[in-house]
Parts: structure tokens; sequence; C-alpha cells
């Protein structure tokens, strides 16, 4: 028969000093998990800040640029010529009532853009015909600034197309 070790009668063996395994973290990978996260925030910060803004500014081109063709279109719908005036953040499209116009009454349409942008004047007069034409015969642009960036929003001749450029 195969040798079999000699066993002591009435001798256990040595209790082991290990701890029970228990589920769970311990305090320092928690410490190391949020440490981590904490420096992924700092650093996506500024990047989402620097969107927002280039938003913001892109939201007021847009809206600056719908207020054009708003105005391009109240012209054509009310047969009467509409011009634009812009202040710091507002575009406002006033008709000109004269003997074309089609409503004696109509009052002026103001488009704010916002606090955090500025728009500049317009580079000559925007007057919309009643036909929906600039009575400029030139380009006209009108920039719109913010912390992020500058857009100019361009009205072109003839027609009166509207377009937005960073």
């Amino acid at each position: 028969p195969p040798h079999r070790p000699a066993r002591m009668i009435g001798v256990m063996p040595a209790p082991s000093r290990k701890r029970p395994a228990r589920p769970g973290f311990t305090l320092l990978e928690l410490m190391l998990v949020v440490t981590i996260i904490g420096i992924l925030a700092a650093l996506g910060v500024p990047s989402i800040a620097g969107t927002y803004r280039r938003m913001q500014a892109r939201d007021a081109a847009y809206k600056a640029r719908d207020a054009i063709i708003d105005a391009r279109n109240l012209a054509r719908k009310t047969l009467c010529s509409v011009t634009l005036t812009t202040t710091a953040n507002a575009v406002t499209a006033t008709p000109i009532n004269g003997v074309s116009c089609s409503t004696t009454t109509l009052n002026p349409k103001v488009t704010q853009l916002g606090t955090k942008v500025t728009m500049g004047s317009p580079s000559s007069a925007l007057v919309f015909t009643p036909t929906g034409g600039v009575t400029s015969g030139t380009t006209v642009t009108v920039p719109i600034s913010s912390a992020a960036g500058t857009y100019t929003v361009t009205v072109l001749p003839g027609i009166g197309q509207v377009r937005i450029a960073p």
C-alpha cells in the first residue's frame, strides 16, 4: 500500500489568519475612482463651455437670418416696402406705408437675438421692395459677433436671398 504521512492524534491544524472574503470595494478603490472622475470632468468643462458659446452665436445668426427672411416675406405679403434696422441684439422690421400697401396699419416686428451676442449695422440700408427684392444694388452684410466668434448674414441683391457664413 502507498505510504501515508503519520498523523498526530489530538493535534488540530493552526487556525488561518485570513479574513473571510466580503463583497464590495475598499475605501482606497473608491477614492481612486472619484479622483479619476474629477480629473476627467475638469478636462471636459472648458470644452463644453466653448461649445455652448459657439451654439449661442450660431443660434443668434440663424435668428437674424430668419428675421430678415420674415421681413422679406412681409414685404411680399403686404405689398409694402419693409425697412430693417438693427440694434446691439435685435432686428426690427418696419413696413413703410405707401401707395401700394394692401393694409393701412402695420406694426414693426422685433426679433431679440440674445444678450451674449452683438449685431453690427448693415453694410448699407436694408429695405425690401414689395416684390421681395433689396433696394440697394449691392450685397448687404450684417455682422453678428460673440465671445465664440463672428458670423455674417448676407443679403444678396436682386431677389434678396439670405445666407449665413461663419
